[in-house]
Parts: structure tokens; C-alpha cells; sequence
């Protein structure tokens, strides 16, 4: 018996199958080479497909709906491959393709009656029911936590790069310090924008959650991850700070229309630096566009973005009011 029941009539194909080591590996090379349409799959590949088959096997042999500890399991699978910036789809696809995968190898090579293997359909419909949704949980919850420490960290790396002054040696080695916790590369160059929409901006506000939305597509609502600077295809980073929304915007041949993003804000003003040489020299580069947004609120440029260097002479001139 499995608990307290009848063994289903399933059972004997299941535990022939797992003490068959030659017909698993080919069930997760099978799986495997589904889980990557049509495409060689790698050795890891391979071997994660034969897991989600060990686990669909060990499942059914104990129950025939997942019991807490084994949805667990895939729960936390799902939350490692968040945190490692791995996408949700090939864990989900592997659980569910383990599922038709052993449907036809006992269907083909085991004689079940109608209701044997009407038993093992509906036992593995149930199953893939609840690892879909262990597994849509464990990804979700962790994106949820790295939103969340992802939001606090940029918020302190752009306060501090905006504070940073060019003399302060310690808290230029602190910014770098912090950036290569970030996994952000301190040497790439960037361009940073800054924007007033006449009111304080915050991480939640819905115009700064939609420039962030329109920049870097599929991110938390929330603001951009830090994370991204440092990817293999840099992306722009988004924030509120002081008030302000900040984009850092990588400089690569594939620049975003940031111009386009920035509709989002409806009114206000916004400056952009000059391309910046590295993290360290994007905090005097915001400073400039910072500088220039003062400038063009008090002489009125709004609706456009505004070059921080076409502005110096007005800067000049209004640094002191008196002379002025």
C-alpha cells in the first residue's frame, strides 16, 4: 500500500522505471531536448531534466498529488534561479514535459487497463497542477525580495554618487566598493539624466515605475535593477532620488529612446550629462545635469530634454545672482 489506501495500478510501471538507470537517462534526454525546442541540449541541461524526472517519479510513488515537502522543493528551485537572474520558463517546462514524457513511455511499454491509465492521467495533471503553481510561487517570491533589496540598494548607490564630491577619496572607494557588490562594472561609461516633474517622485510613483516599465521591459514595478549595468547587453537603470528621477543609461551603440520614455513624466524638466568615463565619473555628471535642471527650471525650458553642456553660460551667470 502508498499511506493508507490501495497501491494505484500505476505504481508497478513507476517503480520498474526507477530502478532502470539506462531507461531514466533516456526519459531526461528526451525531456531535455523538449524543454530546449528541437536545439542540442548541454550536459546540465540534461541532468536538471533527469531531477525533475526524479522528482516526478518519487512524487506519484508517494502520493498522487505533491505533499508539501516535495512542492518545497520546487519551490525553492524556482527561487535559486530567480536570484541567479535565470528565467522561470525551463524549470516549469521541465516539470511539466517530465509529465507527457513518462505518460508515453508507460503507455508504450506497460499493459495498463483503461482505468490504470486513467488513474495516471489524472495523477499527473494534479501533479503538473501543483508544480506549475510551486513553481510560479518560489519565482515570484523571490523576484518579490530581490525588487525589494534591489530598490533599497540602487536608492543608496544614487544618493551617494550624488553626493559624492571629487576630493572624497574615501567615498569614492566606498561607491566603488558598493558597485562591485552590485555586480556593476565601476568602468563602464554612462550617460545620466535627471528629471523634475515639479512634484517629489518616488520608487512607487506611476510615472516612475512607467519610465522604468518602457526602459527596461519585464523589470519589478518598482525601479530598475542595478544588476543590469553590469549584464553582457547593458540596460538603463531607473530611480527616484531626492525627489528627482535618475536614469543611468549605459553607453552602448543600442542606446534606448530615453527621450520616448520620459513622455511618462507628462510636465517638468529634465538635463542629461555628457557621457561620463565610469561610475566614479557619472557622480560629477550628475552633479552637472542636477546643475542644469536648476537652470532650465528658472528659465523656463520644459518639455525637452536639455543638454547639460548647452547650458554653462546660463550656470555661470546664475551661480551668482548679484553679478547677474
Amino acid at each position: 500500500t502508498v499511506q493508507d489506501r490501495p497501491a494505484p495500478r500505476y505504481l508497478l510501471p513507476l517503480t520498474v522505471l526507477a530502478g532502470d538507470a539506462a531507461a531514466r537517462d533516456e526519459l531526461a534526454l528526451e525531456i531535455a531536448r523538449d524543454v530546449a525546442r528541437g536545439a542540442d541540449p548541454a550536459a546540465d541541461d540534461v541532468r536538471a531534466a533527469g531531477v525533475a524526472l526524479d522528482w516526478l517519479l518519487e512524487s506519484l510513488r508517494t502520493a498522487a498529488v505533491p505533499g508539501v515537502r516535495a512542492l518545497r522543493t520546487l519551490r525553492d528551485e524556482a527561487a535559486a534561479e530567480a536570484r541567479a537572474v535565470r528565467p522561470m520558463q525551463p524549470v516549469l517546462d521541465r516539470a511539466l514535459s517530465a509529465g507527457w514524457v513518462l505518460w508515453g513511455w508507460v503507455a508504450g511499454r506497460h499493459e495498463l487497463t483503461a482505468d490504470g491509465l486513467r488513474a495516471l492521467g489524472d495523477a499527473l495533471l494534479r501533479t503538473g497542477d501543483a508544480a506549475a503553481a510551486a513553481i510560479a510561487d518560489g519565482h515570484a517570491a523571490a523576484e518579490r525580495e530581490i525588487a525589494t533589496r534591489s530598490a533599497s540598494a540602487l536608492r543608496e548607490l544614487l544618493d551617494e554618487m550624488l553626493d559624492l564630491g571629487d576630493a572624497d577619496e574615501p567615498g569614492r572607494a566606498r561607491l566603488a566598493r558598493r558597485a562591485g557588490e552590485l555586480g556593476i562594472p565601476v568602468e563602464r561609461s554612462l550617460i545620466v539624466v535627471v528629471a523634475d516633474a515639479g512634484r517629489d517622485l518616488e520608487d512607487a510613483d506611476p510615472a516612475v515605475v512607467g519610465v522604468a516599465r518602457r526602459l527596461v521591459p519585464g523589470i519589478a514595478p518598482s525601479v530598475g535593477d542595478p544588476r543590469a549595468l553590469g549584464a553582457p547587453i547593458p540596460g538603463p537603470v531607473v530611480g527616484a532620488t531626492h525627489g528627482r528621477l535618475v536614469v543611468l543609461v549605459p553607453v552602448t551603440p543600442r542606446a534606448p529612446d530615453v527621450a520616448a520614455a520620459l513622455d511618462e513624466l507628462g510636465d517638468g524638466w529634465i538635463a542629461t550629462s555628457a557621457p561620463a568615463e565610469g561610475l566614479l565619473g557619472a557622480s560629477n555628471a550628475a552633479r552637472e545635469a542636477t546643475a542644469a535642471l536648476a537652470v532650465a527650471r528658472r528659465i523656463g525650458r520644459r518639455l525637452e530634454i536639455v543638454p547639460a553642456a548647452s547650458l554653462g553660460l546660463e550656470r555661470a551667470l546664475l551661480a551668482e545672482p548679484a553679478l547677474l
